[in-house]
């Protein structure tokens, strides 16, 4: 199915299209709000502090996805000031670096907290607006490796695939309401989040090394990604499209990884995360 060009598919005739964009102050979220924006979306913004934002058209709110009252709120403040919400895009997410023994519960339900369960709550404050006025789009951010557990990110892993997997039950339950759901999977984006992934607080001995060569190797890759508005620019496309895909892979190294997992044999992608974390020895 060959998508309608942007600014297609979504139409409001009379009025004008409304989007909230979590985890807009900085990097893929920023510049999806300011995308949006720039193509006659009433656009608002989430931040925990909703001051950082360099594109004065957009509307920054605040917004922890973990806090519910604060949900509610910021969705209430959209529908309050417009009547209605035509796109979310559950972009807000984190992740943190250590192996599955150094990652204490807490520090894996906190991930999962962000990742998945904010952005179920975001969805289900903003659905029956979506549902009252016949239609909508649903977005979420994951990544382009959904079938690997990467060593060292187990919980951002975990983390996704369920978002994943929750997300695309969704996308049949809405089919008869007009509320389109779409992933987007970005590979390697270069955005300040590299910087500020959190370690475990327990670090062992044994993992030591491979730990340290995975974290080189992931913010590396994130560092040397693909611009934030790469990004953005797809999800314009999954928010305008008259027939949104479900899932949209972005960027040549993240459709290579995608295609790579579907076609080689499972040992064969296993021996390659392997290789890569003994490679200096």
């Amino acid at each position: 199915m060959v998508d309608r060009p942007a600014g297609v598919g979504l139409e409001r005739p009379g009025g004008v299209r409304v989007a909230l964009v979590t985890g807009a102050a900085t990097g893929i979220g920023r510049a999806t709000a300011a995308l949006l924006s720039s193509h006659g979306f009433h656009t608002f913004g989430t931040s925990r502090t909703p001051g950082q934002t360099s594109d004065p058209a957009v509307e920054m709110l605040p917004l922890e996805v973990g806090d519910q009252s604060l949900v509610r709120d910021c969705v209430g403040t959209v529908i309050d000031r417009t009547g209605r919400l035509d796109v979310l895009v559950n972009n807000v997410g984190g992740g943190i670096a250590g192996s599955v023994e150094e990652t204490s519960l807490a520090e894996a339900q906190a991930v999962f907290e962000v990742n998945l369960w904010g952005a179920v709550r975001m969805t289900q404050a903003v659905l029956p607006t979506m549902r009252a006025q016949g239609g909508g789009r649903i977005i979420v951010m994951s990544f382009a490796a959904d079938l690997v557990g990467l060593p060292f990110r187990g919980a951002y892993c975990a983390s996704k695939f369920a978002l994943e997997s929750l997300f695309e039950a969704l996308r049949f339950e809405l089919v008869p309401t007009g509320i389109r759901v779409s992933i987007v999977k970005p590979g390697a984006v270069a955005t300040p989040a590299a910087d500020r992934v959190p370690r475990a607080a327990t670090t062992l001995p044994a993992y030591r090394d491979a730990r340290e060569r995975a974290t080189r190797m992931f913010d590396g890759a994130m560092r040397n990604g693909m611009p934030p508005e790469r990004v953005a620019r797809t999800v314009l496309r999954a928010a305008t499209a008259r027939r949104p895909r479900a899932r949209y892979v972005v960027g040549p190294a993240g459709r290579s990884l995608y295609a790579l997992q579907r076609i080689a044999p499972r040992p064969a992608v296993a021996a390659a995360v392997v290789h890569l974390l003994d490679r200096d020895k």
